[in-house]
């Protein structure tokens, strides 16, 4: 095919492949008309990074929130990771005032989940759920608001149970205390 170019004078010339993939890199990609500047894809939907763990204890694996506000969380990051429980062993924590801490633990196909958080100061509140990795009040499958000790069974005849990772939360929900608690999960 030929082509004219832009001055009148100038004779027909053949266009080249060479032009063709001009043309069209012209159109989209690096070379469109937008030429806005390079810009990353940004962060990670989750920084998943490993703790060193203490001898005999299986490495803890944290699954940062980008979403969750540092200023709704006074700069405590460690309310926004996740904390990987071993079944039938205490975990020991600490919670801030209307704030969450995660946890999380595998249920194989067919077990019974018993979770229980005993409060040792404060009144902590607890919230599981199986779909959502940030479970809260609002939006959660299973829940405990008990004062002092809180238990949660999750059997598998449950309609909503299924195999897979349970994530749990713990609010504090003492009126302007820290809640100190524990928190055992058997699978």
């Amino acid at each position: 095919r030929a082509f004219r170019s832009s001055q009148s004078d100038q004779p027909y010339k053949r266009r080249t492949a060479a032009d063709e993939r001009r043309v069209a890199h012209g159109m989209v990609g690096w070379n469109s008309s937008l030429k806005a500047p390079y810009r990353p894809l940004g962060t990670p939907r989750f920084d998943i990074a490993r703790r060193p763990a203490s001898p005999g204890d299986e490495a803890r694996i944290q699954i940062r929130h980008p979403s969750r506000s540092r200023k709704a969380n006074q700069g405590d990051q460690s309310s926004m990771v996740h904390i990987a429980l071993e079944t039938a062993k205490e975990e020991r924590g600490k919670v801030s005032h209307s704030s969450y801490r995660y946890y999380m633990i595998y249920v194989p196909p067919q077990r019974v989940l018993t979770i229980s958080l005993v409060s040792i100061s404060g009144d902590p509140d607890m919230y599981v759920c199986n779909t959502s990795q940030f479970p809260s009040a609002k939006e959660c499958t299973w829940k405990s608001s008990a004062v002092g000790e809180d238990r949660i069974v999750i059997s598998p005849d449950d309609a909503r149970a299924r195999p897979g990772t349970y994530y749990i939360a713990v609010y504090g929900a003492d009126g302007g205390r820290d809640s100190k608690f524990s928190i055992c999960a058997t699978v």
